[in-house]
């Protein structure tokens, strides 16, 4: 079976990679920032939710995650 293309390279200095998803075709500088883009909001494995009663924060991303209760 053969991968789906989620990136296109543009020519910009500043922004490289923009994702063939999005319906606004967003620009990222490095392939690894738009791979964990479309890992995350695309196609998540996991959705982090916060357990605290009466909040309702999710997340796809780990790291934020521990951010959202270091915050709490």
């Amino acid at each position: 079976m053969q991968r789906m293309r989620t990136y296109r390279p543009i020519r910009s200095d500043i922004s490289k990679y923009r994702c063939v998803i999005c319906k606004d075709a967003k620009a990222y500088r490095s392939k690894g920032t738009l791979k964990r883009h479309v890992s995350t909001l695309h196609f998540p494995d996991v959705i982090y939710r916060c357990p605290i009663e009466g909040c309702s924060e999710e997340t796809w991303r780990r790291d934020n995650y521990h951010a959202h209760h270091n915050r709490k």
